[in-house]
């Protein structure tokens, strides 16, 4: 059984498209045999909850004592581990997991991704990356072109169009 961390917006409503896409992850993910992991708290990171929970699959939340603004973790957890702070709880979920997919975000995922991107380059992790190709794509493009991201870096990079994408092309196998 895989660990697939899971990036992605903490301000999406459940009315919005991607919102939908992502209960269809967390419910494909849980059907695979995997385990999801997350930031734990709402948006995207409970739509992917939302719908793996609703699979019998097991979801962890990695929250942080710092994110007090938050409305409190989402429902549908299985294990929460709770981080002393931010920079701690990326490096829990960058430890523990073995897939990591970037859903579309703001700043916090770019975050999460850009240091994935930086444990590539230093060889402290192989972790696959499978990123929406929008809004990535053109994003992390820009940066190869500005020369802040290296092109081996870049090509190791999967962009995927959806969730039908990530499992048709057998990225996150069944266990």
């Amino acid at each position: 059984m895989s660990k697939v961390i899971i990036f992605g917006a903490s301000a999406a409503e459940t009315w919005e498209p991607i919102y939908q896409e992502a209960v269809l992850l967390g419910e494909k993910i849980a059907e695979s045999g995997h385990e999801v992991w997350n930031g734990g708290y709402f948006g995207l990171m409970g739509a992917v909850s939302r719908g793996a929970f609703s699979k019998g699959g097991v979801v962890v939340g990695v929250t942080s004592k710092t994110f007090s603004f938050r409305s409190g973790e989402n429902p549908w957890l299985s294990k929460t581990i709770e981080a002393d702070d931010s920079i701690e709880r990326l490096k829990i979920m960058l430890m523990e997991c073995d897939i990591a997919v970037a859903l579309p975000g703001s700043i916090g995922t770019l975050n999460e991704i850009l240091m994935l991107l930086t444990l590539w380059k230093v060889h402290e992790t192989s972790m696959p990356l499978f990123a929406w190709k929008k809004p990535y794509d053109s994003l992390l493009h820009a940066l190869h072109k500005d020369e802040f991201l290296d092109s081996q870096i870049l090509k190791r990079i999967l962009f995927v169009e959806n969730t039908e994408d990530i499992f048709k092309r057998n990225l996150i196998p069944s266990e």
